[in-house]
């Protein structure tokens, strides 16, 4: 989902390959059922740990859509061709689960599954979709305001779209990470990056590159445990019940949602530590440019049972490290 005209840079690519691991982790610890199999103390933390790790990929993905999306120009072409790519990964697999005979599928599944239109298979490309018929105006607009006026718009969107969801826990304001809404205020900040490099800013334009990328670093893990700390922190208070319960969920239901004011940091850090990277590398560009197809595939709402369920991911308890 890159624009022809894009400089594939590897260290953006780079990320594309992280992320779309993040991605598959994410979804062994949720689809997979790891998380709720797991009835070791330890592990359990450790799971939840590394899911407050993973968590920023849906956000990184948005954030570098605003960077370079942000300098290029809308192409219908290019809209037709990511839907067709889509379309084409869903009839191969229709196509392939019923020759080898797993998958009996009534007439309305084999309906959307040749239906040219994505018909909710893939929450993320849905939202991107529209994200991207909407860019042309919102490039049209940022490039008409100043710094200033982008710094106040990107804290208004920041309140609204993440502080007050996660300090409310999702009641006044209710927004997961997986609404336009949200996608919209990512590309805002991936174009005020592209813009204004946080490399650059007052801070640290005087830093060496290899500092601000350990600071990036430490950022983004205790972003990480911060937001452990919390979710555990919520899960020991619920059984005191009352007020003390109201808290302990709201915390909860916040931590690993991509709209989490904390998350929405990290993974800001996480991206500006990749934009310091200088790389150079026809084998990472390659394999980034494949990356999408993996998210389709493993994904699909056929596949991701099947394929747990044959490499034994789902099955429980969990409660030891073998």
């Amino acid at each position: 989902m890159k624009d022809s005209k894009f400089v594939r840079k590897s260290n953006f690519e780079l990320l594309r390959i992280v992320s779309m691991f993040m991605i598959i982790l994410t979804h062994i610890l949720t689809h997979g059922q790891v998380i709720d199999n797991t009835n070791n103390g330890i592990l359990s933390i450790f799971f939840d740990f590394l899911f407050c790790i993973v968590i920023v990929h849906v956000n990184s993905f948005v954030l570098l859509t605003g960077y370079f999306l942000g300098q290029s120009n809308f192409k219908m072409s290019r809209l037709i061709q990511n839907i067709d790519m889509v379309w084409f990964y869903r009839v191969v697999i229709l196509i392939f689960l019923v020759v080898i005979n797993i998958w009996h599928p009534t007439c309305v599944e084999v309906f959307e599954n040749v239906f040219p239109l994505d018909l909710g298979f893939y929450w993320f490309f849905d939202v991107y979709i529209l994200l991207y018929c909407l860019s042309p105006f919102l490039n049209d607009y940022l490039n008409k305001i100043s710094q200033k006026e982008f710094k106040k718009l990107l804290l208004v969107l920041f309140l609204l779209f993440s502080m007050l969801p996660t300090l409310t826990g999702l009641k006044f304001f209710q927004n997961t990470g997986y609404t336009l809404y949200s996608f919209v205020f990512l590309y805002f900040v991936g174009v005020y990056l592209r813009k204004y490099p946080l490399k650059n800013s007052y801070l640290f334009k005087k830093m060496k590159n290899n500092v601000f990328q350990i600071i990036c670093i430490c950022l983004f893990f205790s972003c990480a445990i911060l937001n452990l700390l919390l979710y555990r922190f919520g899960e020991s208070i619920i059984s005191y019940g009352g007020f003390l319960e109201e808290i302990g969920n709201n915390i909860v239901s916040v931590t690993f949602v991509y709209s989490n004011s904390i998350v929405v940091l990290q993974s800001i850090f996480y991206f500006c530590l990749f934009e310091t990277f200088n790389i150079k590398s026809k084998i990472i560009n390659r394999v980034a440019s494949l990356v999408f197809g993996i998210y389709l595939i493993h994904d699909h709402r056929q596949i991701r049972p099947l394929l747990y369920s044959v490499l034994k991911i789902n099955n429980g308890p969990i409660s030891s490290y073998n």
